[in-house]
């Protein structure tokens, strides 16, 4: 069965999914959607367009010289709400998905991935949407943390990536 992720590949939890599916006997294919960290590991496709993080870091120091951060905020909260990718980025996840073919598709932190979603819906109508907004495979049926029979393991996922 193949899974397709979509998540920053700056965030550790993404990776553990990746190990959680993999350690199951998915094939899994991760989109990342961010476009400032690029991951080069190569089951990955990195879709956005990378943005020049020193222009970024120079627009914040001038919208905060002018006590205009709190605008700033707004717009960028306006832009994910709005969430749209350029043909490019589209055109690219297209290809990507079409020649993949998931299964599944699973989504961390949801809310940004609305384009995605309604584009897979298009093009594989078939794959089922799995939208996940937790931050950490809960393990919560222990009398007490020290009896976590699964706690070296997490340790090793978190400490040991790369």
């Amino acid at each position: 069965m193949k899974i397709a992720i979509f998540s920053s590949s700056n965030t550790i939890f993404t990776y553990c999914y990746i190990k959680l599916f993999e350690s199951i006997g998915y094939e899994v294919k991760l989109f990342n959607n961010n476009d400032e960290y690029r991951c080069n590991i190569n089951y990955c496709v990195n879709y956005k367009k990378k943005v020049n993080s020193n222009f970024k870091r120079n627009i914040k120091k001038i919208f905060k010289i002018f006590h205009l951060t709190r605008f700033l905020n707004y717009l960028v909260d306006k832009r994910k709400k709005n969430n749209s990718l350029s043909s490019e980025e589209l055109n690219l996840l297209s290809e990507e998905l079409i020649k993949f073919n998931p299964d599944k598709c699973f989504f961390f932190w949801s809310t940004l991935f609305k384009s995605e979603i309604n584009l897979i819906s298009k093009i594989l109508p078939q794959v089922e949407n799995i939208i996940s907004v937790n931050t950490y495979p809960i393990r919560s049926d222990f009398e007490t943390f020290t009896k976590n029979k699964f706690f070296e393991s997490d340790k090793r996922i978190f400490f040991e990536i790369q």
